[in-house]
């Protein structure tokens, strides 16, 4: 009767041995199919900041092509005394002492051929 009983506790403790087994083995296969999602998120971000990272590159590029056009701009439609000023002068001053000066009350700009205004 004692070996029937430790057969059946023995029979028992393998059942819930192969239980915990099976559920050992499902959180791990959980766990590694997480890792990859992780990993795939992983690098979608940093795929995705590297475009950003490419973009802003390119933006920041077309920004100072922008401000050196302007700055030639300026210098074309400004007179000799103001030109050497507007040289030593940092590009947002630049715009907005350009601004200004070129900019009468009313909102009237004065054309630089001496041919009168130009309303806005």
């Amino acid at each position: 009767m004692a070996l029937v009983r430790v057969q059946e506790q023995a029979k028992e403790q393998l059942r819930i041995a192969m239980a915990e087994k099976a559920y050992a083995e499902e959180a791990r296969k959980q766990a590694k199919k997480q890792i990859e999602m992780a990993e795939q998120e992983f690098n979608n971000a940093k795929r995705i900041r590297q475009q950003a990272q490419s973009e802003l590159d390119k933006a920041y590029g077309l920004k100072q092509h922008a401000i050196k056009q302007i700055n030639s701009t300026m210098l074309q439609i400004t007179c000799q005394a103001c030109k050497q000023q507007f040289q030593h002068e940092d590009n947002s001053l630049v715009l907005s002492y350009v601004s200004s000066a070129i900019t009468t009350e009313g909102g009237e700009v004065e054309n630089d051929d001496g041919k009168g205004k130009i309303t806005n």
